[in-house]
């Protein structure tokens, strides 16, 4: 059931309809009680709790007009994801919720489609329930800056990650 093109040691990659890579949920329980702790992606680390789809590389001028995204693997209905572009003065803005494609997964698609057996190409992409858009601000100036995500899972837990991008 694994799809995908397989990875350095053999395995296919398996990126989930949603984007999300293969891996599992960590829950806790205490009696009839439990929380949920995060998405354990198999082979990362435990911080490893969402991805950043944003261009390597914008030119000049065009900052404002630029999209990002940001897929939170583990992501409840109240799920919270928040950027900022700049380093600690900048304020947070809020993004926002859509539900599209993520756009990494439909890269992965497009690639896996010619794979041969025995691997098997990936399924049909799905509108992802926990993918965030937001765009750059307006104007950075030539340089390396860092998107930097805090993101409330809206089960308890948060989550934070960071991304550059390049301003030509």
């Amino acid at each position: 059931w694994f799809t995908g093109a397989p990875d350095a040691d053999g395995v296919p990659h398996a990126t989930m309809s949603d984007g999300t890579p293969r891996g599992y949920q960590r829950v806790s329980f205490n009696g009839g009680d439990y929380s949920i702790d995060g998405y354990q992606v198999l082979g990362a680390g435990a911080s490893y709790q969402m991805r950043i789809i944003a261009p390597d590389e914008v030119s000049a001028g065009e900052s404002g007009a630029t999209a990002f995204q940001v897929n939170l693997f583990s992501a409840g209905p109240r799920a919270r994801v928040r950027a900022r572009v700049g380093g600690a003065g900048e304020p947070w803005r809020d993004l926002e919720r859509v539900r599209e494609p993520d756009p990494h997964r439909v890269v992965l698609h497009e690639r896996d489609r010619s794979i041969e057996r025995p691997w098997r190409p990936l399924g049909a992409s799905m509108p992802c329930p926990h993918l965030w858009a937001g765009l750059l601000p307006e104007n950075l100036p030539v340089g390396t800056h860092v998107i930097e995500i805090l993101a409330d899972d809206g089960f308890g837990g948060s989550r934070s990650d960071l991304c550059p991008i390049r301003i030509a």
